[in-house]
């Protein structure tokens, strides 16, 4: 029988590690660590130093590593509270990017590259004071606000805080350090791409064309170019007086003043050592114009250094460590938040362009997203009730537009638009909101339990009930699980032969892990801000169709018990109260009891105008009596006398629309006017009444000193309707028409 083998089983490698601190007299060591990683820069393992100038630690590796190279580290310990303000579900999802070999680096530790040829190895390490002073750590708070901006109806914009999101922290290369890694051929591209910034010729903008106040760019631009240069200036006077304007050192955290020195040495310096000297002198400049270069994406590098959670306010705070013998953090931030059971990004706009170079510790920073998805949450609004009343509901809000605004037409008047109707486009729906004492709802027979939404058109008796979805989001939180975030739904439900919604419950459901605590489950601190309403109306699709289903509507909000029946308002059930404004603090809702007429058949009533039907723009062709220009070549001729005709028509079916018409020759601007579609008169114009418009032009008024011109006619015809939220430019038109006027030829 043939004898086995002998398998030698290897032992760890063992690394004896010395480390010698050199220590002036009365000095305070840092506390350190050793790390070890593999020739890839993965980590090995890592053990603490004694805290003493010369310190000897043993670090036993996997026998794998023998005749292997390894990298080993000697710095401030790691930032072991990166994750500490996290859920545990979150840290371990983004464990992966707490500790790395770079973000050692950069933090000042000492590197030694060591093969592993024996069992065991040893290693003399000495690290200078001017290098173990950069471990030592100053304490830097941060502090800022996630946010997603929504606009209103008085053309100001709400500030939703991203609640329940992380936002991850990042510390990016000092500049310096990015410009001494450069390659020599991307110094001198910096070096050049700069001084051509500084020299380039500012490009106009052109302002958008009646832009909305409502409307908001993803994230903030980069600042505007510099002043134009003057011809015959050389290089360096036109890079010179470009960065004067710019005001590069008054712009910049702790930038100090400069000559302009370092800035002709850009310019004469051939040398890559004077070069990159020169570029490092003048990190501000490069700082201030990053976000133009776009190459030097690149060559930018970052490290996770901290995770906080925010707020129900989007709020967040904490605290980082940086060090002290240097300057400011440079910060980039991101931020993440747990959708459908996956971490979605909401906020990583690049960065080149939103680097906060030298944060100033304890300045608040504001993160902004336009993300659709991204989850916000809104305050209750504060109520307070009139004297004497406790229990009560109050008919609030369609969209954000409050009842106390609503005329008793039905219409609003919102960012200079007068008696505009209401509306929802196809694919969505006009919300609906009231507010309530916290002790509904009550399942004691006789008591609010369940309440009703239902509309008619004030032209027929029946009424319709609301049967939209309407939902309220928990949060549930099982023991090593992703968070999830539920629906509950408060309705509709068939009770009594209605179609009833229950107020929100004083409790969540129960986990759906029968062995999870109770606590696993509940209600969000703040209401998410797709939770507000507590109805919707799908006004597109009313009865009729858009045009037959234009008019009056009468609302109406009931209150039920647990059995179906209905609650008469009374000192022993509930009041229906009205808002009346915010109070003096700008905040609190004053409210009043309701009006004669306003509770009928024990529900409150209240008109709404709902009108969803488009505009139309025509610009009928420019004529001098019988002969327009209609032609494809748009020339209409004149004889010394004659009267041009310049018409526009500006049409809503029910006059729910504005319009603004200018007329421009060459650049000149020859008419501009802006008015209501069903008026008679806006000077020059005559209108019909029915968004007609004309008037006649002489042609000394049309030609001025030109003998023949080009024009430009543009209209432009504004729905009024609205959401609550926002006019509903979907419905708006817009027609444009050239000419050119010529005499007739003798």
């Amino acid at each position: 029988m043939a004898k086995k083998p002998t398998v030698i089983k290897q032992k760890p490698v063992s690394l004896n590690l010395k480390l010698h601190l050199q220590q002036a007299e009365g000095e305070t060591l840092p506390p350190v660590l050793a790390y070890v990683f593999d020739r890839n820069g993965g980590f090995i393992t890592s053990a603490p130093l004694p805290n003493e100038p010369d310190g000897e630690v043993k670090l036993k590796l996997p026998q794998e590593l023998r005749g292997t190279t390894v990298r080993v580290l000697v710095g401030p310990p790691p930032a072991d509270d990166v994750m500490e303000e996290v859920p545990d579900w979150l840290a371990k999802l983004m464990q992966q990017e707490t500790l790395s070999m770079t973000a050692q680096l950069r933090r000042g530790a000492h590197e030694k590259r060591l093969g592993l040829r024996s069992a065991e190895v040893a290693l003399d390490m000495a690290i200078q004071p001017e290098e173990w002073r950069a471990w030592l750590a100053c304490n830097c708070s941060v502090r800022g606000r996630l946010i997603r901006r929504l606009p209103l109806p008085d053309g100001s914009s709400m500030e939703l805080g991203v609640c329940h999101a992380c936002v991850k922290i990042y510390e990016v290369d000092k500049i310096p350090k990015l410009i001494a890694q450069l390659p020599e051929d991307r110094l001198f591209r910096l070096r050049d791409d700069l001084l051509d910034y500084l020299q380039k010729e500012p490009y106009p903008r052109p302002p958008e064309e009646l832009a909305e106040p409502y409307l908001v760019k993803k994230w903030p631009e980069p600042p505007p170019p510099p002043i134009t240069k003057s011809v015959g200036m050389s290089r360096i006077k036109v890079a010179t007086e470009s960065m004067r304007s710019l005001n590069v050192e008054s712009t910049l955290p702790h930038a100090s003043s400069k000559t302009t020195t370092s800035l002709e040495q850009l310019v004469m310096v051939n040398s890559t050592t004077q070069l990159r000297n020169a570029l490092i002198a003048r990190t501000d400049l490069v700082a201030a114009l990053a976000c133009e270069l776009e190459w030097l994406t690149y060559y930018i590098s970052s490290d996770l250094i901290k995770c906080t959670c925010t707020d129900e306010q989007g709020r967040f705070e904490t605290q980082i460590q940086y060090t002290c013998s240097g300057d400011h953090p440079d910060l980039y931030f991101k931020a993440v938040q747990c959708i459908d059971g996956s971490l979605h990004t909401l906020y990583d706009p690049g960065v080149r362009c939103h680097t906060h170079w030298n944060y100033v510790c304890g300045t608040e920073v504001l993160l902004e997203t336009d993300d659709p998805a991204a989850r916000t949450c809104v305050a209750p609004e504060p109520v307070d009730p009139p004297s004497g009343v406790v229990r009560w509901v109050m008919p609030f809000k369609v969209g954000n537009i409050s009842l106390n605004r609503i005329k008793s037409t039905g219409l609003v008047d919102y960012l200079g638009v007068t008696d505009a109707p209401f509306g929802s486009p196809e694919d969505s729906r006009l919300g609906f909101r009231h507010g309530y004492s916290q002790v509904f709802p009550d399942d004691t027979a006789g008591q609010p339990y369940y309440y009703r939404w239902s509309y008619r058109k004030e032209s027929s008796s029946s009424w319709h009930e609301y049967t939209a979805t309407v939902v309220r989001h928990y949060v549930e939180e099982l023991p090593g699980e992703l968070p999830t975030f539920p629906a509950y739904k408060l309705g509709p439900y068939p009770v009594a032969g209605m179609h009833l919604y229950q107020f929100k419950p004083h409790d969540p459901p129960k986990p759906s892990d029968p062995t999870a605590p109770d606590e696993a489950t509940y209600w969000p601190t703040d209401e998410w801000f797709g939770d507000i309403y507590s109805g919707f109306l799908d006004t597109f699709g009313l009865p009729g169709g858009v045009v037959a289903s234009a008019g009056r509507y009468r609302i109406r909000l009931e209150v039920f018990d647990i059995n179906g029946v209905r609650v008469i308002p009374g000192g022993g059930t509930f009041e229906f109260i009205v808002p009346d404004g915010l109070k003096s603090d700008g905040v609190t809702w004053q409210t009043r009891n309701v009006l004669p007429g306003e509770v009928v058949d024990e529900g409150f009533e209240f008109t709404l105008h709902i009108d969803n039907q488009h505009c139309a723009a025509v610009i009928p062709a420019p004529a001098i009596g019988s002969i327009s220009a209609s032609d494809e070549c748009g020339f209409l001729r004149y004889a010394p006398g004659d009267l041009v005709k310049i018409s526009f028509d500006a049409i809503h079916a029910t006059d729910f629309a504005y319009f603004h018409y200018w007329m421009k020759r060459g650049y000149t601007n020859i008419s501009d006017v802006v008015g209501e579609v069903s008026a008679t008169t806006v000077s020059p114009y005559t209108g019909d009444g029915n968004g007609h418009f004309d008037e006649d032009f002489s042609i000394a008024a049309l030609m001025d000193t030109c003998s023949e011109a080009a024009f430009a006619q543009n209209l432009r015809v504004r729905a009024k309707a609205t959401n609550g939220w926002r006019r509903l430019r979907e419905y708006d038109a817009r027609d444009e028409r050239g000419f050119g006027l010529a005499p007739l030829s003798t």
